[in-house]
């Protein structure tokens, strides 16, 4: 028995639901709502959700929570609700993402999600990291979504940090 299969929008834009023999495909409200503006794909999505090849499902909030947790903990903080939807949905179902958005697969490496990028060769998530910024004049490090130094005001840098 195969693995559910979560995608995010860019699995879509790869066609990979499309082209596919897969049995099931899971995604977000979210996700569709982003591939949306692509008239001809949204009606082969619409088919597809028809023929129950694609399932949309918004996950449970206890998931939104912790994902939105975790990302605001490892600097992941710029996500926008439809990239933390797929990862929190991908985390309900214990099942594989399928993106090739950096953040989102970093994120779900954090979260112990499985997951697979389209254009990268192999698993291209191999540690997590967690994003810091910092004051190059005060040499502070900051967490979360803070822009400037709250000491003397100069706009933060940011840098990686594997963990």
């Amino acid at each position: 028995m195969y693995d559910a299969i979560v995608l995010d929008a860019t699995a879509f834009y790869a066609g990979v639901p499309f082209l596919s023999s897969y049995r099931s495909y899971y995604t977000t409200p979210q996700i569709i709502d982003e591939v949306k503006h692509i008239k001809r794909s949204i009606d082969a999505v619409n088919i597809l959700v028809d023929i129950n090849s694609v399932n949309i499902i918004e996950p449970s909030p206890e998931y939104v929570r912790r994902v939105i947790y975790h990302a605001d903990r490892y600097g992941e903080d710029r996500l926008s609700y439809a990239d933390i939807s797929i990862v929190a949905l991908a985390l309900m179902l214990d099942s594989t993402l399928v993106s090739d958005d950096l953040a989102v697969l970093n994120l779900a490496y954090i979260l112990g999600v499985k997951s697979k990028a389209l254009t990268n060769k192999g698993d291209c998530i191999k540690y997590a990291i967690r994003w810091i910024r910092y004051c190059k004049i005060c040499d502070r490090e900051y967490y979360g979504g803070i822009d400037e130094c709250l000491v003397c005001g100069s706009r933060l840098r940011k840098y990686k940090r594997r963990v």
